[in-house]
């Protein structure tokens, strides 16, 4: 089931960008439902919000994390309504449908939203070239950029496995001192992701942020993949950043509470 639900989810691959993301993350301790009928689909999947170390901070009383998806509102209805409503639950939904079917099921609070930014077509023809000479770039995982990134909600074991599954980090340092960071890795077959963007506090604001950002934009777009950047609604300096690089918003994923 895991294989079909992730292959009607690439019908709509930049939409989905996160259900994919969940799916090759927490994919085997997730509980999969789907329905087809006569080239009409409805899926959830959910797993447990422990597994995710940002979930875990963020939503402590929930017991799920839940992810539907589908082209059918009558069969979307009938699957999110079995889905576990005995226990707090936080779905992620980043289409009209999926959000206007849970609201009408569970009438969850909107807690937060993430924005995903791009690249369009002329940024993809024509990548960004600021300087990034002072830039560092890793494929292995470096010990002294690690609570960086553990700073902005990732921990040990899912940094692990970007790396084990090709990530790779951009950093400026002074001497050892690393003072900015992010990583890239894949989030979907032809879409890369920039996340763990941290700049040491002392060091903000003086560009390093965007020396390491385009500098991964770079190198996504010279593997012949688009870049996936993701930005909290409320975080106006990284909605800028993005923003200052050419990158465009393609996306809304809203949390909400049940």
């Amino acid at each position: 089931m895991k294989d079909r639900i992730k292959e009607l989810l690439m019908t709509d691959e930049i939409s989905y960008l996160s259900h994919l993301k969940m799916i090759d993350l927490y994919g085997e301790n997730t509980v999969y439902n789907l329905k087809e009928n006569s080239g009409n689909w409805a899926m959830t999947f959910f797993f447990p919000v422990c597994l995710s170390s940002f979930d875990a901070a963020s939503y402590p009383d929930a017991k799920y994390i839940v992810y539907a998806a589908g082209n059918d509102k009558d069969l979307l209805r009938v699957i999110a309504g079995e889905l576990p409503a005995d226990c707090h639950l936080v779905f992620k939904t980043a289409k009209t449908i999926e959000k206007e079917i849970i609201c009408e099921l569970y009438s969850p609070v909107f807690i937060k939203s993430f924005l995903v930014f791009s690249a369009n077509n002329f940024i993809i023809n024509n990548p960004v070239n600021n300087e990034c000479a002072d830039v560092v770039s890793s494929f292995a995982m470096d010990e002294s950029l690690l609570p960086l990134w553990l700073e902005n909600g990732y921990d040990r074991d899912t940094i692990e496995k970007y790396f084990n599954s090709g990530a790779v980090s951009f950093s400026v340092f002074s001497g050892k001192l690393p003072l900015s960071t992010c990583i890239i890795f894949p989030a979907t077959k032809n879409v890369w992701e920039i996340g763990a963007v941290h700049t040491m506090e002392a060091y903000r604001r003086q560009g390093f942020a965007k020396q390491v950002v385009t500098a991964a934009v770079n190198h996504i777009l010279g593997m012949g993949k688009k870049p996936d950047y993701m930005a909290g609604n409320t975080n106006t300096s990284s909605i800028h950043l993005a923003q200052s690089l050419g990158l465009q918003k393609i996306l809304e994923i809203e949390h909400l509470y049940f």
